[in-house]
């Protein structure tokens, strides 16, 4: 019944590690339905690897009680 907001990032694999790059917007969750849209630039953003083995996208909840419905997730990669 409240707002409540995340971040995402996209994870890449690297060697025997990981590498988290953010995207620039926080997401902001609220109690009725509600859009976000972000774009992150792989080409522009020197902080992501250009090739990696695999890719990720996640999402980091702040450690408190919530219930979130993702109805709609989108992925272009162009």
């Amino acid at each position: 019944p409240v707002a409540t907001t995340f971040r995402a990032c996209i994870r890449s694999g690297v060697q025997t590690a990981h590498k988290d790059v953010y995207f620039n917007k926080t997401i902001v969750s609220y109690p009725t339905t509600s859009v976000h849209l972000d774009v992150m630039e792989l080409d522009a953003n020197p902080e992501i690897p250009r090739s990696a083995p695999w890719r990720e996208l996640v999402l980091f909840f702040k450690r408190e009680p919530a219930e979130l419905s993702l109805r709609d997730l989108r992925v272009f990669i162009v």
